[in-house]
């Protein structure tokens, strides 16, 4: 199947085998027949595997790979154009060399196999991408993924647009689903991990990059000052304690440049981040306390802010945050979009989505939010003004765009200054009869990344419908006054859904 340029092999097949595998050492069940190993090393290695030099050798490393198909895909697909008997020889002593002493007690040599499948990954780039994969939870959107990755120096290629590192993080996952290192979620734009690989990452993430979670041990490495200094990555999810077992200045953390935590339900001290300079992503998820803690403007190379889903009233220390690229809100309590947002001049993703509490837009803050290149404020009941709207044609780095217009007679001409990559905008009371989750975002299999939502009362409302360009889905309805009543709409009152006038690009 082809999804965004790449095709993803195997995937079915894997999750059947991945799915009788448990995450415990007793790891001998679930693996390939050795005619069908050998079938799957073939295709994913290609046509090298009939190089007269190599003999044996594809045939000895398929059979070194134990039926395991992540091990397989990746090793095949590493040794594709290599000619060589050198190359392969070197892969078979790496397959047979015994588990180095830092996985003993942990992982059994099937495990090994699979760390070295990561170590056959073509580059730091998918290396860093599976490893900080591991942090999230499975049926994690790319989306969200790429809030965590966007700032860390993972992505290559200098200068990199938000569009185009999009594009650049959904090819790493395809490449990673491709070798079996990660699944399919529920949904397209979902992945997920096996508890098995998810094991080995973590504990090359914790020996390789000193990287901490909830499976290090409190008081033999949580405590350990010299250790936490090394430390460049914190992910604590759930229920963990582990924060509020240490003291304030146990969490002396120089290299630390990831901090995530979820279900923030903990104290957070007021001095938290007194002693995390290097921190570029902090987010935490869950957050229940009305301001953030004070030491917050401390982190003065922090790029990434997440805070959804947070009771956070008060916004305004961020204000000091002036390297901040990337900031999430999405799912809070916040009220307004204060005036002090406008101090972060670097900001380049700002999302609002669903904050249900959100009606005021200050004036002359989203003006001078001038390197924005996208912008999610779907889903909130704002009291847009025209003069407000007015201010985002002021973006000419805008290119993606989540937006509602409830009231269609505050509408400017020429919303945007040039045309949108990506868009979901409804214009009208779309949310009166569908609410928050009544809007069709995915049509098939495919995400649709520009959506169009109209309620016309008028020829001039629709006549504003010609700087929208390429639109995947565009759905029309007109209401009466009678807010039951709904004319010449394709609304199925039945089904509840409005049905799209056109499937294809208009």
């Amino acid at each position: 199947m082809d999804r965004g340029g790449c095709k993803l092999m195997f995937t079915t097949r894997n999750l059947d085998v991945l799915e009788k595998m448990g995450s415990t050492n007793n790891f001998q069940m679930g693996v390939l027949e050795e005619e069908e190993a050998w079938n799957l090393f073939r295709k994913m290695a290609g046509d090298v595997i009939q190089t007269h030099e190599l003999n044996s050798l594809p045939n000895d490393v398929c059979k070194e790979c134990a039926g395991l198909p992540i091990v397989i895909c990746t090793i095949a697909k590493a040794l594709k154009n290599k000619s060589h008997p050198s190359d392969w020889k070197a892969a078979l002593r790496e397959l047979r060399a015994p588990s180095p002493t830092k996985f003993i007690g942990f992982l059994e040599k099937e495990y090994m196999k699979m760390a070295l499948s990561y170590n056959y990954l073509r580059d730091e780039e998918l290396k860093k991408t599976f490893l900080i994969s591991s942090l999230m939870e499975n049926n994690t959107s790319i989306s969200d993924l790429f809030k965590h990755v966007v700032c860390l120096d993972i992505l290559e290629g200098a200068n990199l647009t938000m569009e185009d590192a999009r594009d650049r993080l959904n090819k790493l996952v395809c490449d990673l689903k491709d070798a079996s290192l990660l699944l399919d979620g529920f949904r397209s734009e979902q992945f997920a991990m096996h508890d098995a690989i998810r094991a080995v990452a973590i504990t090359i993430a914790y020996v390789d990059h000193h990287v901490f979670t909830s499976k290090n041990d409190i008081e033999r490495e949580w405590k350990d000052k010299d250790k936490l200094k090394k430390c460049t990555k914190i992910s604590l999810h759930g229920s963990s304690t582990i924060i509020s077992q240490l003291q304030p200045k146990d969490l002396d953390c120089p290299a630390l440049e990831y901090f995530y935590m979820s279900s923030c339900y903990l104290k957070i001290p007021e001095e938290f981040f007194r002693v995390m300079p290097k921190l570029k992503v902090l987010n935490l998820v869950q957050l229940h306390r009305s301001s953030l803690p004070s030491s917050l403007h401390l982190l003065k190379n922090l790029q990434t802010l997440c805070l959804d889903d947070s009771t956070i009233y008060d916004v305004a220390i961020i204000e000091k945050l002036k390297k901040l690229k990337v900031l999430s809100l999405k799912h809070s309590f916040i009220k307004e979009l204060p005036e002090e947002m406008g101090q972060l001049t670097e900001l380049k993703l700002l999302d609002l989505s669903n904050c249900k509490q959100l009606q005021v837009i200050v004036p002359n803050v989203i003006s001078k939010l001038l390197q924005l290149e996208e912008f999610h404020i779907k889903g909130c009941p704002i009291q847009w003004k025209v003069d407000i709207l007015k201010e985002l044609k002021l973006l000419s780095n805008l290119s993606s765009v989540e937006l509602d217009v409830r009231d269609n007679k505050v509408l400017p001409k020429n919303l945007f200054s040039k045309e949108l990559k990506r868009y979901k905008i409804s214009i009208g009371d779309f949310w009166k009869i569908f609410g928050e989750y009544g809007e069709l975002e995915h049509y098939g299999e495919h995400e649709l990344l520009r959506m169009l939502e109209v309620q016309f009362n008028s020829i001039k409302s629709l006549e504003e419908l010609h700087g929208f360009k390429n639109v995947d889905l565009l759905q029309l309805t007109e209401f009466s006054e009678d807010e039951n009543y709904v004319e010449n709409s394709n609304f199925d009152l039945q089904s509840n859904e409005i049905m799209p006038l056109f499937k294809e690009n208009v």
